[in-house]
């Protein structure tokens, strides 16, 4: 096998690993909103670890 098929292969599997994981983030936040409605979207616009546009404001949200 060549370098370059090597390297593919390496960047294909992170790419997939990085859609992975992208997707299990995305799933546990819904499962939480679905669980815990306004409390949960009170708690993450109080955190300090996310940024303030990352959170819609409760008259926004979908």
């Amino acid at each position: 096998m060549s370098t370059g098929v090597i390297i593919a292969i390496v960047v294909v599997v992170v790419v997939l690993v990085l859609i992975g994981i992208g997707l299990a983030v995305m799933n546990r936040r819904r499962r939480l909103k679905r669980r815990f409605g306004p409390e949960y979207e009170r708690t993450v616009a109080c955190s300090p670890t996310v940024s303030p546009g990352a959170v819609a404001p409760p008259d926004q949200a979908a």
